[in-house]
């Protein structure tokens, strides 16, 4: 059972790697995903590309309830 989860987790990180890599050319050494409150904090980033998180496959959806 581990096998099959730690394939899935590799399968669905190497495709939100490939989605990423589609929409930049850049192969960014780290990569920030932001909550609410920091959107300043990413305005003042050079040379971004912003990605909405509910666009990359494989990524839990994100919600407050």
């Amino acid at each position: 059972m581990v096998a099959s989860a730690a394939m899935s987790t590799f399968d669905d990180l190497s495709a939100a790697a490939a989605f990423v890599s589609t929409r930049t050319g850049a192969r960014p050494a780290i990569g920030v995903v932001l909550g609410s409150g920091l959107g300043m904090w990413a305005d003042a980033l050079e040379d971004r590309t912003v990605l909405p998180y509910s666009e990359i496959p494989s990524m839990p959806s994100s919600a407050v309830t």
